[in-house]
């Protein structure tokens, strides 16, 4: 099932992700609290097409077992927008690339996502734009 994430990911086509999703599907991601349902969904994916326009995701292994996806998977993206920090404070673009790693659960029903968890390399994202101080 998350092989058809990418796609719509990589060419920023929201409407694409929100149709793989159920309506009552839960999103847990970064710092967020979970998301629940496609309107808190979509606003999670528009946070992250605006901070990050430019991005390349490419999934580098992946395990499925019954209605499960394992994936792991390496992320390249620009900080090219405004970065809304769940605190409220808003980041300006640092203009600067970011590669990091990370794996997604993912579990889904009938052709769509019911359950979506996202793990990665935050401290790294934050300090390879600058946002952090290095290690």
């Amino acid at each position: 099932m998350i092989e058809k994430f990418v796609e719509p990911y990589n060419s920023k086509n929201i409407d694409g992700l929100m149709a793989l999703y159920a309506p009552d599907a839960e999103v847990y991601f970064f710092t967020f609290p979970p998301a629940r349902g496609r309107e808190a969904i979509r606003a999670i994916w528009e946070w992250d097409f605006r901070a990050f326009p430019e991005t390349n995701l490419v999934i580098t292994h992946q395990l499925s077992y019954g209605s499960m996806d394992m994936v792991e998977w390496s992320w390249t993206g620009v900080h090219g927008g405004p970065l809304e920090m769940p605190t409220g404070e808003t980041v300006p673009p640092t203009g600067k690339t970011a590669t990091v790693s990370g794996m997604d659960a993912v579990e889904f029903e009938a052709d769509h996502i019911t359950k979506h968890r996202l793990y990665f390399q935050e401290v790294s994202l934050l300090t390879q734009f600058g946002l952090l101080p290095s290690p």
